[in-house]
C-alpha cells in the first residue's frame, strides 16, 4: 500500500479544498499535474483529481483517483521529445540543463516541451470533467 504524501502534499491538498470553498481560482490542470509529478508520483501515490461540479442541488465537490498507470498511459501518448523531457525530469530526476544536453536542445526548449507535454497529458487525464 502506498504511503500517504508528505506534510507539504497534504497542506497543498487542504489549500486546494479551501480555494474551492472560497470559490477562488484553482491551479490549472497542468499545474496540478506538475505538482503531482514532482512529489506524489515518485512515492507511488495516486493522483487525486478534485473539481467543483454542478449537480441538481447546486455546486458540489467531485473527486476521483487517477492511477499511476493512467498517468503513464497519458505520457506514452506524447510525441517522443516531449515524452523524454518529462521522463528525464520527473521519473529519472535529471536536472533541466542535463536534459537539454542529453537531447541536444536548449534549456528554453526543455521548458517549452515540458509545458506542452503537461498540457497534453492534463487533457487526457482530466478528460472526464468535460
Amino acid at each position: 500500500m502506498p504511503e500517504l504524501g508528505s506534510f507539504e502534499d497534504q497542506e497543498r491538498k487542504l489549500e486546494r479544498y479551501r480555494a474551492l470553498d472560497r470559490e477562488e481560482e484553482m491551479p490549472t490542470q497542468a499545474e496540478d499535474l506538475l505538482h503531482y509529478l514532482k512529489g506524489e508520483f515518485q512515492k507511488g501515490v495516486p493522483l487525486r483529481v478534485t473539481t467543483r461540479r454542478s449537480d441538481a442541488v447546486g455546486r458540489a465537490l467531485a473527486e476521483r483517483e487517477v492511477s499511476r498507470l493512467e498517468v503513464l498511459s497519458a505520457l506514452q501518448q506524447l510525441p517522443y521529445r516531449q515524452r523524454r523531457v518529462v521522463e528525464l525530469l520527473y521519473i529519472e530526476s535529471v536536472p533541466s540543463d542535463e536534459v537539454a544536453d542529453r537531447l541536444g536542445i536548449s534549456e528554453r526548449t526543455v521548458y517549452s516541451d515540458r509545458a506542452d507535454a503537461l498540457g497534453l497529458m492534463a487533457n487526457v487525464i482530466y478528460e472526464w470533467e468535460s
